[in-house]
């Protein structure tokens, strides 16, 4: 049972993550949000994923299930809406300049067809 609550609480705190960056990402809005990663193990591991001003390459992938099924419309929308505001970015935007982020040419997000 203790195993169980420490599994909800880390969700908990990750959903909570997971909206404090939305708010820290949306223009105007987030200039000194609080990201409480710090409140379980397996936020403070992806730390670097709500941090919106880490430059640092950060290789975490975050997988969204979707179900193709019309009854399910609710849940996968539900969860693209957690989702979405974890996908990287190219550049940064660092009090008006532009900040470029580094990139890893081995990604294979960034292969184009011919390789």
């Amino acid at each position: 049972m203790n195993e169980t609550k420490a599994i909800n609480a880390s969700l908990s705190t990750l959903k909570d993550c997971i909206r404090a960056r939305t708010i820290a990402s949306q223009t105007g809005m987030g200039g000194n949000t609080h990201v409480p990663y710090r409140r379980s193990k397996l936020t403070l591991l992806m730390k670097d994923v709500f941090d919106a001003g880490c430059t640092r390459l950060c290789s975490t992938v975050v997988l969204a299930t979707c179900s193709p099924l019309a009854s399910d419309v609710s849940h996968s929308a539900n969860t693209l809406k957690y989702s979405s505001p974890l996908r990287g970015g190219g550049i940064l935007n660092d009090g008006g300049k532009k900040v470029k982020m580094q990139v890893d040419a081995s990604d294979p997000v960034l292969w184009s067809n011919m390789q």
